[in-house]
């Protein structure tokens, strides 16, 4: 796990260990399909440095989760926090 700070406060927080899970039971190692399932409104969009991969992200008003999944259509790992640090696509500190 990753705390990332910007002007002091946390404002983000990458996951990276498949036992961290969301309350809906998916994490690093999950399928997309699963992802869709358990967030069935996250929107999709194509990954900025690897080909074939995607970011699944679901928001909720002020705040995101992105999913990073990989070609292989499995997640490699997430983010969650403030909806502007979690766009970031390199670390936010």
């Amino acid at each position: 796990m990753v705390l990332e700070t910007l002007n002091g406060p946390v404002r983000r927080v990458g996951i990276f260990s498949p036992k961290i899970k969301t309350d809906s039971g998916v994490g690093v190692g999950s399928t997309a399909r699963q992802v869709l399932a358990a967030y069935p409104n996250a929107t999709s969009a194509p990954n900025k440095y690897v080909d074939g991969a995607t970011d699944l992200t679901v928001s909720s008003g002020t705040h995101d989760m992105l999913f990073e999944v990989s070609a292989k259509k499995v997640v490699t790992g997430f983010r969650i926090g403030e909806s502007e640090q979690v766009a970031y696509v390199e670390s936010c500190n």
